[in-house]
C-alpha cells in the first residue's frame, strides 16, 4: 500500500525543542489533514487535551477538494488581545494602596461574564453582537448586545511596562531611557457571533462539502470579516468600561460605534492602540497545494498578521503580555512580519499542565496550605468571579466555600514564560522592540463551573 504523504512542515531551531512531544502531534494533525493541505508548526505548537483544539499552528486547506477538514477548526473564532496606552500619573492615582482593593472589585463587580452572571430573568448572558447583520455589516435593529468575557481564558484589567524610548518626540535614540508606562489590556472573543459562525461552519461541512462551497454559498468571508469586528468591538467596549469603573475614561479616546445599529450608535467604543487576533480563516491568493487554485488559510491560536491592527501575544497569566513593535515605527505604527509561516506569531506559551491536572493541584494546595502559595501578591493584582455552587449530598460540606476561594487554574502554572529570544530568527520577530506587560490591576473570567465542581468534588475523598 502507497503511504500518504502529508504536508507538515516545522519553524522552530531545527531540533524540536520547541514543541513538545512533536511525534505525537503530528499524528493528531495527520488525522484531520488531507494530502492537498499544509500545516506549519510554530514554537509552542500542540493540542488540546480537554477541547482538541490546535495551539501556534497554521494550516493551508485546499479549497475545492471535499470532506474539508472540520476538526480542525476551533470554537473560539477571533479570539484576541487589545490594548490602549494611559497617562502614567493617571494609571499611578488607579494603584495608590489605598484604592487597589476597591477598584479590583469594582472591576471584577462591573465586567459581564458568560461564566457566572445571569440576567434578571434568569437567563444565561450573552456576550457579543449576532452574527446576522444588516448591510454595511451594521448590528440588526433589536441586537442590544452586551460587552464582556466569553470563555474561560478571558482577563481584562490595567498592565504596566517598562519601555526603553526617548524622552520625548524631540529626543533622539542617543536619549534613549527606561519609561514606566500603562495599558488598559483586554483578552476576549467575539461572543455570539462566534459560537453562531462555527455552529454553522460545522453544520454544513458534516455532509462532506468543500470549504469553498460553504464559503460561496451559506457562507462568506464578509461572515468571516463580521466575526472579526465582533471580537474588536468586545474588547475595545471592555476597555472602555474598565477605564470609565477606574476613573480613567477621560483618558481613554473614543468614537461612536458605527457598526451599531442606529438606536445604539452612539454608545462609544474605545480606539485601540493595537489589536492582536487568532482562529481566522483567510482566503489566499496562492496555489502551491490547491488542486484548482482555491486556497484558504487556518490561524489555529496564531496571531494572523493581516486581520491584526499590531501583535501582542500571550505570557502566563502571572507574567502578562509580550507587545512587538518594530524599533524605526513605535509601538504604534504598524508591523508587517515576513517568515515561512505565513507571516504568523504564536499566539501564546507553552502549555505545562492540563486544566484537570491543575485543579487537582489547587485543591491539594489549598486543603493542606490554606491557599495559593503566592497568595498576597495575587490577592493585590487578580480578581475574579465564581459562581455559586449548590450544596449536595455528593459534595463535602467545604466544597462550595472552597470553590469560592480557589483561585483560577491559570494563575496554578497551566502555560511556562514565554521566551521569544528562543524563538528562530525565521519567525521574523528577533530585531522587533519586546515590552512585557505585567499586571496590575487585572479580572479573570475564572475556571469553567463544570471543571471546577469536578476538581472539588474530590474533597475528603
Amino acid at each position: 500500500m502507497e503511504q500518504t504523504h502529508y504536508n507538515i512542515n516545522v519553524v522552530d531551531d531545527g531540533d524540536g525543542s520547541l514543541i513538545d512531544d512533536e511525534p505525537s502531534l503530528r499524528i493528531h494533525i495527520q488525522r484531520v489533514l488531507r494530502p492537498s493541505d499544509e500545516a506549519i508548526m510554530l514554537p509552542g505548537a500542540t493540542r488540546s487535551e480537554s477541547s482538541s483544539a490546535f495551539k501556534n499552528i497554521v494550516f493551508t486547506i485546499d479549497g475545492s477538494t471535499r470532506n474539508a477538514p472540520a476538526r480542525m477548526f476551533s470554537a473560539e473564532w477571533a479570539h484576541g488581545v487589545s490594548i490602549v496606552r494611559i497617562p502614567s500619573e493617571a494609571a499611578e492615582r488607579v494603584m495608590a494602596p489605598e484604592y487597589r482593593a476597591g477598584f479590583l472589585a469594582a472591576l471584577r463587580d462591573d465586567i459581564p461574564n458568560e461564566l457566572t452572571d445571569q440576567l434578571a430573568n434568569g437567563k444565561t448572558l450573552v456576550v457579543g453582537p449576532r452574527l446576522l447583520a444588516a448591510p454595511n455589516n451594521r448590528d440588526m435593529d433589536d441586537d442590544d448586545w452586551v460587552e464582556g468575557f466569553d470563555g474561560s481564558n478571558c482577563a481584562a484589567g490595567l498592565y504596566s511596562a517598562v519601555e526603553h524610548r526617548p524622552p520625548d518626540s524631540t529626543g533622539n535614540e542617543g536619549m534613549t531611557r527606561a519609561h514606566r508606562s500603562y495599558f488598559l489590556v483586554a483578552k476576549a472573543g467575539a461572543g455570539i457571533a462566534a459560537q453562531q459562525f462555527h455552529q454553522r461552519l460545522q453544520g454544513l461541512l458534516a455532509s462532506g462539502r468543500s470549504i469553498s462551497d460553504v464559503m460561496d454559498s451559506e457562507l462568506s468571508d464578509s461572515d468571516m470579516e463580521r466575526v472579526i469586528s465582533a471580537g474588536r468591538r468586545n474588547r475595545a467596549r471592555i476597555i472602555l468600561r474598565m477605564a470609565n469603573v477606574l476613573g480613567l475614561g477621560a483618558d481613554v479616546d473614543s468614537v461612536p460605534d458605527h457598526a451599531a445599529c442606529d438606536e445604539f450608535g452612539s454608545r462609544p467604543i474605545a480606539i485601540l492602540m493595537a489589536d492582536s487576533v487568532t482562529n481566522v480563516l483567510e482566503r489566499t491568493t496562492t496555489t502551491k497545494f490547491a488542486s484548482d487554485a482555491s486556497e484558504w488559510r487556518y490561524h489555529a491560536n496564531t496571531v494572523s498578521t493581516s486581520a491584526s491592527q499590531g501583535i501582542v501575544v500571550c505570557s502566563n497569566v502571572a507574567e502578562g503580555f509580550v507587545m512587538l513593535y518594530a524599533r524605526d515605527t513605535g509601538s504604534d505604527g504598524a508591523v508587517r512580519v515576513l517568515n515561512p509561516a505565513h507571516g504568523a506569531i504564536p499566539f501564546g506559551s507553552k502549555r505545562i499542565s492540563t486544566t484537570f491536572d491543575t485543579l487537582r493541584c489547587a485543591v491539594g494546595t489549598h486543603t493542606t496550605h490554606g491557599g495559593h502559595p503566592d497568595a498576597d501578591w495575587i490577592n493585590e493584582r487578580f480578581g475574579w468571579k465564581s459562581r455559586p455552587m449548590r450544596r449536595v449530598a455528593s459534595l463535602d460540606a467545604g466544597a462550595p466555600d472552597l470553590a469560592k476561594q480557589m483561585a483560577p487554574c491559570q494563575l496554578y502554572g497551566t502555560h511556562g514564560q514565554l521566551n521569544i529570544s528562543a524563538w528562530p530568527r525565521a519567525i521574523g520577530v528577533h530585531s522587533m522592540q519586546q515590552v512585557v506587560l505585567s499586571p496590575e490591576l487585572v479580572v479573570l473570567a475564572g475556571t469553567e463551573p463544570l471543571s471546577l465542581r469536578a476538581a472539588v468534588s474530590k474533597l475528603g475523598k
